[in-house]
Formats: structure tokens, C-alpha cells, sequence
């Protein structure tokens, strides 16, 4: 083999393009890479730092999806015009250096792609110097990560299967339709629960959706969604969005009138309650807080009426705020008990709060500063022992596995 041959054998293999000039990337493929980037901004817009590896499975995906971006020149030059906070701003100076003109095997070996491949400086070749292995810490925390919203098998298929295999003849009978799916139809308000979805050729059916939380800039929810092959995922809903984005393929069940199909189907109430899973983090996040309104009406109408708050800032700042905050009544209250969330996600532990108590929240329209009117959440009328219980479990991570019964007005497991 003479030294063209080996160069054009080179060139082939950089599938990465290292070395060649990358083909022209489509717009599907920018437009996904910049929704990415925007995922990532969005990230640091909240939290003040970029996403790292040791977070929670949706930030050591934002930081995987960032490493990868900062490892590829081509898509740094892409996105500098939208990085605002200057996340590539390193990078970009590196991907301005000119590209190695590469004509023989000579200038492959002295390249900086090849020495990278190949150092020949002692200290690079220290055999005790082990490079690309991943930590076991980090291999660790990835698999935490994982948990949520991860696939895995549906333990009670049995009543997911029928829904599907008449989904299936209704199909093949046209009683049934595939019907398209436009960018204005992915929003949050156009899910809904017993709806099915054609993904990767594969049928899902939403079995669960939680209560809608505002994410970094928009709002989501987190999803139980089953497939026809026996699995089921627990993925936010902007995650099944983007997939469908993708897929170009992507469908919704509708009726012969043209109507979107629904089966939602009747739960158990001893069913599992996906609202109420807590997800865990490796550091505190804020605080949950519990207060007793000072409001007379109100304190004297309901003997065990309580704010169960959570909240990043200082609490004590909090109840300073309360006569002209409508999430306190616009009234003082009194501070019961405040207990700090150690490695808790607050969003998370929000949703199980509202989804356990939910049938006893209060409901109140309550007029702001601002004259309009506001439909506070956090008040709930149960007594103090079971909201006690309630943190107990959340501290556990294990109350999804508990409802209250309002008629004992207490926890029960389920």
C-alpha cells in the first residue's frame, strides 16, 4: 500500500470528521441541535451553572448533550450567535484555529489529530496513566440518574393489552385513523390521558399524567406512558415531544369523524400514584414549611387548615411576605414547623404533597395587591399527625406507596 492509499484509507474511517471537512449538516439536524442548546440555556438561566454529570437523570443529560457540543467545533460555530452566556465561549476559541492541510502520510503522522491518537511523549505513555475509563463514582450516580424516566417492564400489562390489540383491528378495519401531528398540537394542553400516539412504529398509550410544573421556560409534566411491547417509561412530556419532533413518522389515534381517540381508563385506588414518586438529588434544595393561618374566619371554620409550603429561599423571609402574598391567604400566619430538604427534588416533592392531600385542599379565591384574583394551593385541611407522616415518607422516598384516607384522616398504605 503506498502512501495515497493509505491516506485515502484514513479518510474514510473519520466517520467523526477530524479530520476531513463534515458534510453539510441539514436544518432538521441545526434545528435539533440548537433545541438541545436552548434546553441547556434554559438550564443555566435557572440554576446559575451549567448541568453536570452528578445530577439528576434530566441535568446529566443536558450535560452529556453540552460535553458533546463542546467537543465538536463545527457545532460550536453553529451556536455561538445564540450563546448568550457564553457556555461555549473556551471552545469557540479553539474552533477558530485553521484546519491541518492534510496531503500525505507524512502530514497524517505529524498531525495533532494522529499525536492525540498516538503521543509519543513519555509522560502520555505512562502505562499507569489510564485514560477513558469513567469513574466508579460517576458510573454510580449515572445509574441514579436512570431511574427516573427510564423503560421498563409494565407489571400490570395484562390491562393495558386488550386496549391495544383493539387498537390494532380498528386500524386494519379503518374504524380507526392515523391521523398527522403539527408543531401547534405539542403543546401541554394538547395531551391528555387515554390518548394514544404511533412512535418508531410502535403504539404508546398516556396512562398517567402529573400536575403541570413550570420547567425552565415552559411548562411540563412528568408522564407514565405504556407501550404495545409490554414496557412502560416514566419520561417528562417536552422528552415525548422531542421525540415525535424527530420522528417524522409520528401519529395520533383518531376516530372516523376525525376526532383525537380516548380510552382513559377507570385506576384503582390502590394503584401506585406515579404524582407522588419522589426523585432524589445530590444536594438540598430548599425547604418544606408548615403554617397555620391567623386569618379569624378561616382559623375558626377549619380546625385543621394548613399551608404545606416549600420554598429555595429563607423561610422566615417567606412569613414576613405573608400579608401580601395570596399564597398566604394575604394574611400572617403562624410557623408550625420547618424541615430541610436534604437531596430532595422540589418539584418532585411539590407534586406528591398536592397529589396525597389533593381532595382536601382548600378552595379559596383569594384577591391580590395587584386586584386580581388568586386560587392558592398549598392549604390543605388535615391534620397535623398525617402531614408529619407525609414528610417522614418523603424523606423515605417512599410515599407513593401510601394514600390518605380521608375518613380516618390519616395514611394508609395502599
Amino acid at each position: 500500500m503506498d502512501d495515497l492509499d493509505f491516506l485515502d484509507t484514513v479518510l474514510k474511517a473519520d466517520k467523526y470528521g477530524w479530520i476531513s471537512k463534515p458534510k453539510t449538516k441539514t436544518k432538521a439536524v441545526v434545528s435539533s441541535l440548537l433545541d438541545d442548546f436552548n434546553e441547556i440555556k434554559d438550564f443555566y438561566r435557572e440554576f446559575k451553572r451549567i448541568p453536570q454529570e452528578s445530577g439528576d437523570m434530566i441535568e446529566f443529560k443536558l450535560a452529556i448533550k453540552l460535553e458533546k457540543i463542546q467537543s465538536d467545533s463545527s457545532q460550536v460555530n453553529d451556536l455561538k450567535e445564540y450563546d448568550e452566556f457564553n457556555l461555549l465561549a473556551e471552545h469557540i476559541e479553539e474552533s477558530n484555529v485553521e484546519a491541518e492541510e492534510i496531503n500525505s502520510l507524512e502530514d497524517v503522522l505529524n498531525s495533532s489529530f494522529f499525536n492525540s491518537i498516538s503521543p509519543t511523549e513519555n509522560s502520555a505513555s505512562n502505562i499507569f496513566n489510564i485514560k477513558n475509563v469513567t469513574d466508579p463514582e460517576v458510573i454510580k450516580e449515572r445509574k441514579k440518574a436512570v431511574e427516573i424516566g427510564k423503560t421498563m417492564a409494565c407489571n400490570n400489562f395484562h390491562a393495558f393489552e386488550p386496549l391495544f390489540k383493539n387498537i390494532q383491528h380498528e386500524l386494519s378495519k379503518s374504524t380507526k385513523l392515523l391521523g398527522a401531528i403539527s408543531e401547534t398540537e405539542l403543546s401541554v394542553s394538547e395531551f391528555n390521558v387515554g390518548n394514544f400516539y404511533l412512535l418508531k412504529g410502535m403504539l404508546l398509550y398516556i396512562d398517567h399524567m402529573s400536575e403541570i410544573f413550570r420547567g425552565t421556560d415552559r411548562d411540563d409534566c412528568r408522564l407514565v406512558i405504556i407501550f404495545e411491547n409490554g414496557t412502560q417509561s416514566t419520561m417528562l412530556l417536552r422528552s415525548l415531544t422531542k421525540r415525535i419532533r424527530e420522528d417524522a413518522g409520528a401519529k395520533r389515534i383518531l376516530n372516523i369523524d376525525g376526532s383525537v381517540f380516548n380510552a382513559k381508563r377507570v385506576r384503582s385506588k390502590d394503584e401506585l400514584d406515579f404524582d407522588q414518586y419522589v426523585i432524589k438529588e445530590n444536594k438540598a434544595n430548599g425547604y418544606i414549611y408548615i403554617a397555620k393561618t391567623m386569618k379569624p374566619d378561616l382559623k375558626h371554620s377549619y380546625k385543621h387548615l394548613y399551608k404545606i409550603g416549600l420554598t429555595k429561599r429563607d423561610v422566615s423571609t417567606r412569613f414576613k411576605e405573608a400579608p401580601k402574598d395570596p399564597a398566604f391567604l394575604m394574611y400572617e400566619a403562624e410557623q408550625i414547623k420547618i424541615i430541610p430538604l436534604h437531596g430532595l427534588n422540589l418539584n418532585s416533592v411539590e407534586g406528591a404533597v398536592h397529589s396525597l392531600f389533593g381532595s382536601c385542599r382548600l378552595d379559596i379565591d383569594v384577591t391580590g395587591v395587584d386586584g386580581k384574583n388568586h386560587k392558592p394551593k398549598e392549604w390543605f385541611n388535615v391534620p397535623i399527625e398525617a402531614i408529619n407522616d407525609a414528610v417522614t415518607l418523603i424523606e423515605k422516598q417512599t410515599i407513593h406507596l401510601y394514600r390518605y384516607d380521608s375518613d380516618l384522616q390519616k395514611l394508609v398504605k395502599r
